[in-house]
């Protein structure tokens, strides 16, 4: 039997093309990643140098110094510049004890404080978290991003103190974040729910198999059953294999991207401290390899749940096209139902579940109750799908009544 479903697995071309194309994807915006860090750094410095040209054309001793003071951080490289951005950071004055003005300080636009600004644009819990990531990152020597930006988060925009038409462009210039080391990409990838896309089009493409073969034109299958194949140990097998099969063609693109790209980009750290959410609204720091370790527990449990659901509305329809509809209008309807703990619609965004997010906007839950939910979910649809198939065999498999 194992033999039979992987020759069909094997001729099933479409999966290794989505796979192909993941790997091109994520290829292809982690080389976006590097060009607009290019870009990014090239236009600010630009602006730095105009800054210490036009002040010195004024004659200014103290803005003209700082601006070539930010502009000679940011050439000396990533490390050196997060230490300075550090310091502007945290800094409360901007002269000594004898009240003369300070250089060797950044007051440009992109820190989101001056000393006419005391506090960010962003709000106060910005700027105490941008400290306590980049003063883990310089104690442990970790890789920054470059060049350091306060690090917003998914509630940034309602928190934002300006102007509301201003704030993609302060958002732009304070907060941007280039993902050009390799680990660091993966869980920006992660965290933007990037990889739901591949998964859904494997879970479309294996999901019509099932509903396919509840056709009584099937001869394939028909012979298999009249050869004492049982139909319903057929089924199991095949979700346990096209369930692996998605799962490595996640995997196993960005494993490649992981290869691939190290050539050409540092890989980072997985010590990074990445936020987390806590269920009253409180933020404290996990490491970047905690938070892709969740996203691989939490994947695998969503891939089962998607191929539980197709299976379900096969079982149902017993047409394939209706049930590509039905599954997409499931995974439609997860994205407005997000605050109901015991449905296992807000646990489908795997970066918001293994950084807490989706716990703190529903007000309770847990990365366990998370796992527990999927997985009793997945469990109580394939029960129900066996057991219409047992009791309508002729609807199914069994050609012969």
């Amino acid at each position: 039997m194992l033999r039979i479903i992987g020759s069909e697995l094997r001729h099933r071309k479409v999966v290794w093309l989505i796979a192909a194309l993941m790997v091109i994807a994520l290829g292809g915006l982690f080389g976006w990643e590097h060009y607009a860090q290019q870009q990014y750094v090239q236009a600010y410095a630009g602006r730095l140098e105009k800054a210490v040209t036009d002040y010195k054309k004024m004659s200014d001793p103290v803005f003209g110094p700082r601006y070539q003071y930010e502009l000679d951080q940011l050439r000396a490289g990533p490390l050196v510049y997060a230490k300075a951005y550090l310091a502007a950071q945290k800094r409360t004055v901007y002269e000594d004890i004898n009240g003369k003005p300070l250089i060797h300080v950044m007051t440009g636009q992109a820190t989101g404080v001056s000393s006419d600004l005391p506090r960010s644009l962003f709000g106060d819990a910005t700027v105490a978290n941008t400290v306590k990531e980049l003063t883990l990152v310089t104690q442990k020597h970790l890789l920054p991003f470059y060049p350091a930006r306060q690090l917003t988060d998914e509630m940034t925009k309602e928190r934002y103190l300006g102007d509301p038409e201003r704030f993609p462009r302060q958002l732009e210039m304070s907060g941007a974040r280039f993902y050009t080391a390799g680990w660091y990409f993966v869980g920006h990838v992660i965290r933007e729910n990037w990889l739901l896309i591949g998964v859904l089009l494997c879970i479309l493409s294996f999901g019509t198999l099932f509903s396919t073969e509840l056709n009584r034109a099937h001869r394939h299958l028909q012979l298999l059953t009249t050869n004492g194949v049982n139909p319903l140990a057929l089924w199991a097998v095949r979700f346990a294999v096209v369930a692996l099969a998605t799962i490595l063609a996640v995997a196993v693109p960005v494993g490649l991207f992981m290869l691939g790209s190290l050539p050409f980009a540092p890989t980072g750290s997985l010590q990074y401290p990445i936020l987390t959410w806590h269920l009253d609204g409180t933020q404290t720091f996990i490491t970047l390899g905690r938070f892709l370790g969740q996203s691989a527990v939490l994947l695998p449990l969503v891939i089962i749940f998607g191929y539980a659901v197709t299976m379900f509305w096969s079982v149902l329809t017993r047409n394939a096209l209706i049930t590509a509809v039905l599954t997409l209008l499931t995974a439609g309807i997860s994205f407005f139902i997000q605050q109901i703990s015991w449905l296992p619609f807000p646990y489908l965004n795997v970066g918001a579940v293994s950084n807490g997010f989706s716990f703190y906007r529903m007000g309770h839950g847990s990365f366990a109750q998370a796992i527990l939910v999927l997985t009793g979910w997945s469990i109580a649809l394939l029960v129900i799908t066996f057991g219409l198939l047992q009791r309508n065999r002729r609807y199914g498999y069994d050609f012969r009544n």
